[in-house]
Protein backbone atom coordinates (compact mmCIF):
# COMPACT_ATOMS: atom_id res chain seq x y z
CA UNK A 1 0.00 0.00 0.00
CA UNK A 2 1.73 3.72 -1.24
CA UNK A 3 1.02 6.55 0.55
CA UNK A 4 -1.20 9.36 -0.90
CA UNK A 5 1.07 12.57 -2.00
CA UNK A 6 1.51 15.29 -0.05
CA UNK A 7 -0.29 18.44 -1.04
CA UNK A 8 1.18 21.59 0.15
CA UNK A 9 -1.41 24.94 0.00
CA UNK A 10 0.53 28.14 -1.10
CA UNK A 11 2.04 28.93 2.25
CA UNK A 12 3.50 25.49 2.70
CA UNK A 13 5.05 25.44 -0.97
CA UNK A 14 6.43 28.30 -0.07
CA UNK A 15 8.02 27.94 3.59
CA UNK A 16 9.17 24.30 1.87
CA UNK A 17 11.11 26.21 -1.02
CA UNK A 18 12.31 28.42 1.54
CA UNK A 19 13.95 25.75 3.61
CA UNK A 20 15.33 23.87 1.11
CA UNK A 21 17.03 26.73 -0.94
CA UNK A 22 18.56 28.48 2.60
CA UNK A 23 19.86 25.60 4.16
CA UNK A 24 22.60 22.69 3.13
CA UNK A 25 21.98 20.06 5.62
CA UNK A 26 18.97 18.32 5.89
CA UNK A 27 19.04 19.32 10.07
CA UNK A 28 19.14 22.83 9.14
CA UNK A 29 15.92 22.15 6.40
CA UNK A 30 14.21 20.26 9.36
CA UNK A 31 14.77 23.33 12.02
CA UNK A 32 13.71 25.76 9.99
CA UNK A 33 10.24 23.85 8.85
CA UNK A 34 9.77 23.31 12.63
CA UNK A 35 10.24 27.21 13.00
CA UNK A 36 7.50 27.71 10.62
CA UNK A 37 5.19 25.45 12.90
CA UNK A 38 5.54 22.22 10.98
CA UNK A 39 4.50 18.81 12.91
CA UNK A 40 7.39 16.73 13.33
CA UNK A 41 5.20 13.97 10.91
CA UNK A 42 4.58 16.85 8.25
CA UNK A 43 8.82 17.62 8.21
CA UNK A 44 9.49 13.75 8.16
CA UNK A 45 6.89 12.83 5.15
CA UNK A 46 8.02 16.01 3.25
CA UNK A 47 11.77 15.04 3.23
CA UNK A 48 11.32 11.76 3.01
CA UNK A 49 13.06 10.83 6.42
CA UNK A 50 11.96 9.01 9.79
CA UNK A 51 9.77 10.46 12.59
CA UNK A 52 12.47 9.61 14.61
CA UNK A 53 15.43 11.19 12.19
CA UNK A 54 12.94 14.53 12.67
CA UNK A 55 12.42 14.02 16.60
CA UNK A 56 16.54 13.51 17.16
CA UNK A 57 17.29 16.81 15.21
CA UNK A 58 14.52 18.80 17.50
CA UNK A 59 14.95 17.20 20.36
CA UNK A 60 18.76 17.88 20.04
CA UNK A 61 18.52 21.40 18.78
CA UNK A 62 15.96 22.10 22.08
CA UNK A 63 19.47 21.31 24.62
CA UNK A 64 21.14 23.97 22.70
Amino acid sequence: MSKSPISYDATEREQLASALASHTTISATIRALADFGWPRARIADSLGKSYQHVRNVLVAAEKH
